[in-house]
């Protein structure tokens, strides 16, 4: 279940970084998106949900890897738990969303500050448009993943990449060979589970860079403390 990028390779991200931060109680989640990626009716869906799903979201400062850098975001289908399996259970987890037009960033964080975000209509995200391309879309993508303790961050990593689509396409790629043993046949329980129940960064660790998918964990002496509000 959720084997893409993001949740997916997040997943596996967040898994370790709460392994080896066992005093955790908060998982921080950033998201990059951009409305000119490869997508349809059902993206629009999704992003209006998360968006619409209540009347006031928190807002962070972040810093994120160009072209994104210094940015401000806004807090994105919380109910949702950033789509974490059992490992963040009895953890807070926040999720939240950078758009990559600056000024629909702007104009979603005002809709945010009067509360009237949950009002937003679907066309306004794009609710029925069909994207029909040769190609997947190459956006630079960069997801950040942090653990936190009473709000200071201990640990953090960024999934960086390019193209969403493409991304979560090769990540369900690399999954799936990870979990064929040597006989083809497959190395885990029947059953649907979420990666970081089946699959370890190590397993995965050699492949993703070949898909097109970094993981970096950053060192400890650059994490530092966010505020949101």
């Amino acid at each position: 279940m959720n084997a893409g990028i993001a949740p997916g390779v997040t997943n596996l991200l967040a898994a370790e970084l709460l392994e080896e931060n066992p005093d955790a109680d908060e998982v921080e989640l950033v998201f990059t998106v951009t409305t000119h990626a490869t997508g349809g009716a059902a993206a629009a869906a999704f992003a209006h949900r998360g968006f619409t799903g209540r009347d006031h979201h928190r807002v962070m400062q972040v810093t994120l890897p160009e072209p994104s850098g210094s940015r401000r975001v806004l807090g994105f289908a919380e109910p949702d738990g950033g789509w974490l399996g059992p490992t963040a259970d009895g953890l807070t987890v926040s999720p939240y969303i950078c758009l990559a037009e600056r000024s629909v960033g702007a104009m979603m964080r005002t809709l945010n500050a009067v509360r009237l975000i949950s009002k937003l209509p679907p066309a306004a995200l794009g609710s029925g448009r069909r994207t029909a391309v040769e190609e997947a879309s190459h956006e630079p993508v960069a997801h950040s993943v942090a653990v936190l303790h009473e709000g200071l961050r201990l640990d953090y990593g960024l999934v960086v990449g390019q193209g969403d689509f493409r991304m979560a396409a090769s990540s369900g790629i690399v999954f799936a060979e990870a979990l064929l043993g040597r006989d083809g046949r497959v190395a885990a329980k029947p059953g649907a589970w979420y990666p970081e129940e089946v699959l370890s960064p190590k397993r995965v660790e050699a492949s993703l860079p070949l898909a097109g998918i970094d993981v970096t964990k950053i060192d400890h002496d650059r994490v530092g403390s966010a505020s949101a509000h």
